[in-house]
């Protein structure tokens, strides 16, 4: 019974895993589509090759509209801090290939070592790492604003990626298997609680500095926290470094 569990628990977090890695491509394709970027100039010429076919067939969505939406729950704004959809949609949202490609990566490496956890844990670490690292995120762009020149505007500042889940994941991976070996860099081997520490100082570093950068390293830190603080409370009796058995 205790072999079917994890092994119902394994496919069920895998395809939470999928499904979110899915939906934020699924985003990164409609962001690039609402920019008029390569998806759209795809998917007009194949729309063209069809009205040619089908005369009545419906026109293309209009960008405008889609990149409205996508704003609106898929981009967490200083300003707007009370819309809570876009505490989450904005964890699952990139406008960049390279940013997508990095968190997504590194999600499906390191996601596998969690998923023989019972699923509402695993679930509750990836929406709850969204949830934290937004919620950083936001704090610290509001102490950015009240320590900031009277000349300069910080409210129109917004953030987007799925760094502060990856950030929560890693950190319960690193709780749970803190000497298991990494390639920094893909060169440097070096225990995992050594690389991943050394993310999150340079973080809490910047962050506590203010340094102006376009990576969202608070959010980075309150995911992490997230994870670290989860484990503490509810995992530890699964393994790890403060594991016991109850």
């Amino acid at each position: 019974m205790a072999h079917y569990s994890a092994f119902r628990n394994y496919r069920l977090n895998r395809l939470l895993s999928n499904t979110c890695i899915g939906a934020a491509v699924g985003v990164y394709g409609a962001w690039n589509y609402s920019n008029r970027g390569v998806i759209y100039d795809f998917l007009r010429q194949q729309q063209n090759f069809l009205k040619s076919v089908v005369p009545t067939l419906p026109s293309e969505p209009n960008p405008k509209r889609i990149h409205d939406t996508l704003k609106k729950y898929f981009l967490l704004k200083a300003n707007d801090s009370s819309n809570y959809v876009s505490w989450i949609g904005s964890a699952l949202s990139h406008q960049d290939l390279y940013h997508i490609l990095f968190n997504l990566v590194t999600w499906s490496s390191f996601a596998p070592t969690l998923y023989m956890l019972p699923t509402h844990h695993f679930a509750t670490l990836i929406f709850g790492s969204a949830i934290a690292s937004s919620a950083t995120w936001l704090y610290d762009q509001r102490q950015r604003k009240r320590e900031a020149s009277p000349w300069r505007d910080t409210t129109n500042a917004s953030a987007l990626g799925s760094s502060g889940i990856v950030s929560g994941l890693l950190a319960t991976v690193t709780m749970f298997a803190p000497t298991a070996r990494v390639a920094v860099l893909g060169i440097i081997p070096a225990p995992l609680w050594v690389s991943f520490g050394a993310y999150i100082l340079v973080d809490t570093y910047m962050m506590q500095t203010a340094t102006e950068s376009r990576i969202g390293h608070s959010a980075h830190v309150g995911g992490a926290a997230f994870g670290i603080l989860y484990y503490t409370l509810f995992l530890r009796r699964f393994g790890g470094i403060l594991g016991r058995r109850y």
